[in-house]
């Protein structure tokens, strides 16, 4: 097996799922019984080698345990003769989940408290130590369709023919359609999802720094639940649990399907009162002008001077899967645009509130209105459309200007469009890289046929140990490969290479020289 097991065990030591557990079942348990052969741990060990047969199947194993070496069997206590049964593995996986599991509490949320920490323990401690300390994440969530049916067909339970029988007593169905509440909110610009029985699977994995080198590929944490369940409210839960655990967010990136409000209220706002640099994709009614804020035109959630032409004022965003010629083009009018862009001043508060600086000050545009601009070099673009009369403590009226959360909630670090602003925006592919890893056929392969349980912490358990393989398995690939570039090369075996008359040319490249911040 790729994994070793003695890494398998070190994970499960570390997380301490295995307490968790075992405090889990001491409270649902109606008194002392006979010792359980099979212990938790060794139970655990085994979920986190499976997924690398790609076959989630608890019938395998007895099959795994029962393969490994002698000294491994005994360090995991398994002494019976003859081995592990699967009547066993199916016994004591029924008594975990049922642990885990509170239906007695009022909301969903309560019943999946101990669940959802279980979750998060598998997926930071299975992370690679230095991803752990990563402050960027991004953000996402993927479908997990149920072993369950939800068939029309007739039931004895059921009179009616043709009603709609559900054999996985947590999942929810998701149409093909939108139903009138989604319809009421502004969700036009969401992807056309199929039609799916099951649940979804939310997770925060760790991204490089903007302009940094590469980092360890992980995800530090999840959540599980039905589909179209709160799928905001459980991606501001594995924001937060990254926080809690690293200590500090950095930047959290995101897609439309999380940045539904304008206001920002729901989702943008709480990931910056926990100290996350939010960076995402804008609504097709986000787009263009939306008012004014202290005399500035707020255009695409960026704060602009009110010199700026009408021409600039609306700039249509190219489709994502647009040709690299419309997209360039695109860039290169939001570069015209970003002249008139109040420019960031210093980092954000911890309010939530951005201090920005008038583009003429800042040297990017000439303005009769800022005495400061007016000895800026030949060429540096007029500000023609300046007002003539500014709005008293407006920003054409002083150099600085505050502009708190909920004035400019959809306002980026990077101008939006721009080309950093793409540069930052495409780090978010790691997530889906992850999601490409759990669900590929020659890997973990996590899918409906290779899970073939029923019920939402039956499923979900099993995906977070799948979670945790990938996550091994990344860590182990990123120290090979590390450690590769660090060896020295081996010389070159076999016939002499023959030169000829073409010989490389050396080229050298000059580095432009960075220009120096305008003076204040």
């Amino acid at each position: 097996m790729n994994t070793n097991v003695r890494q398998a065990e070190r994970v499960i030591d570390e997380s301490g799922v295995v307490a968790l557990i075992e405090d889990c079942i001491a409270k649902i348990a109606g008194g002392p019984g006979r010792p359980r052969e099979l212990s938790v741990r060794t139970l655990c060990v085994a979920h986190l080698l499976l997924p690398q047969s790609g076959r989630s199947h608890l019938i395998r194993i007895p099959e795994v345990l029962n393969a490994l070496p002698a000294a491994d069997r005994k360090r995991l206590g398994i002494t019976r003769k003859g081995g592990v049964t699967y009547r066993q593995v199916t016994r004591l996986y029924a008594l975990i989940t049922k642990a885990l599991d509170h239906r007695d509490e009022r909301t969903l949320d309560d019943r999946l408290v101990d669940f959802d920490t279980l979750c998060d323990r598998l997926a930071y401690f299975s992370a690679h130590p230095e991803a752990r300390m990563l402050t960027s994440i991004s953000l996402d969530a993927t479908d997990i369709a149920t072993w369950g049916t939800n068939r029309r067909r007739k039931s004895k339970k059921v009179d009616t023919v043709g009603q709609r029988v559900a054999t996985d007593p947590d999942a929810l169905y998701r149409g093909a359609k939108l139903n009138k509440k989604q319809q009421s909110s502004t969700t036009r610009d969401l992807p056309k999802k199929p039609p799916l029985y099951g649940y979804e699977m939310t997770t925060a994995t760790t991204i490089r720094a903007l302009g940094g080198n590469p980092v360890p590929f992980a995800t530090t944490s999840m959540r599980f639940r039905p589909v179209t369940k709160d799928t905001k409210k459980m991606g501001l839960a594995v924001v937060l649990s990254h926080q809690q655990r690293v200590g500090q967010l950095g930047d959290v990136l995101f897609d439309r399907g999380y940045n539904q409000s304008n206001d920002g209220s729901d989702f943008i706002l709480p990931i910056r009162a926990l100290g996350g640099e939010p960076v995402f994709q804008l609504q097709s009614d986000q787009i263009g002008p939306s008012g004014t804020q202290h005399g500035a035109i707020i255009i695409d959630g960026q704060p602009f001077s009110p010199s700026l032409p009408q021409r600039l004022r609306v700039i249509p965003q190219p489709h994502v899967n647009s040709d690299l010629d419309k997209i360039l083009d695109y860039q290169a009018d939001i570069a015209q645009r970003a002249k008139y862009a109040m420019v960031p001043h210093g980092s954000r508060k911890d309010t939530g509130a951005q201090v920005y600086q008038c583009p003429a000050s800042a040297g990017n545009l000439i303005c009769p209105l800022a005495a400061s601009s007016h000895g800026l070099p030949i060429g540096t673009m007029p500000a023609v459309y300046a007002p003539t009369s500014p709005i008293a403590g407006g920003v054409c009226t002083k150099k600085y200007q505050t502009f708190q959360a909920d004035e400019i909630p959809l306002s980026q670090r990077e101008l939006y469009g721009s080309r950093e602003w793409y540069d930052s925006v495409n780090r978010r592919n790691a997530v889906e890289g992850f999601f490409g890893n759990i669900k590929d056929h020659a890997r973990e392969n996590f899918r409906r046929g290779s899970v073939r349980v029923r019920g939402l912490v039956k499923t979900g358990l099993l995906a977070a140990f799948n979670v945790a393989s990938v996550n091994m398995r990344m860590a182990n690939k990123w120290d090979t490969e590390r450690g590769k570039t660090h060896k020295p090369a081996k010389p070159r075996m076999g016939r002499p290479r023959n030169i000829g008359v073409a010989r490389h040319a050396e080229v050298f490249t000059s580095l432009a020289s960075a220009n120096a911040p305008p003076a204040a």
